[in-house]
């Protein structure tokens, strides 16, 4: 097989996809609790799993702050 022949698995494809989604989102300021949800979603071995499930939790937390955030500023 040639470099030119070479084709990258479905699933590796999408994630190299996704990583460079995630780079251009945090270098076009996207909120920090989407890139989370996007990052926690990314590829990773199985010993990750508690970084993920910390990311996703990290993530709901920031939005409930913003959330509560925007409804004292609205009631003030």
């Amino acid at each position: 097989m040639t470099n030119d022949e070479y084709v990258l698995n479905p699933i590796h494809d999408f994630c190299n996809t996704s990583v460079n989604k995630l780079l251009l989102d945090r270098i076009s300021n996207m909120p920090i609790e989407e890139r989370l949800d996007g990052m926690a979603y990314s590829q990773m071995f199985s010993f990750w799993s508690e970084i993920q499930t910390t990311l996703l939790v990290a993530k709901k937390e920031i939005s409930d702050l913003k959330q509560k955030i925007k409804e004292l500023e609205n009631n003030a």
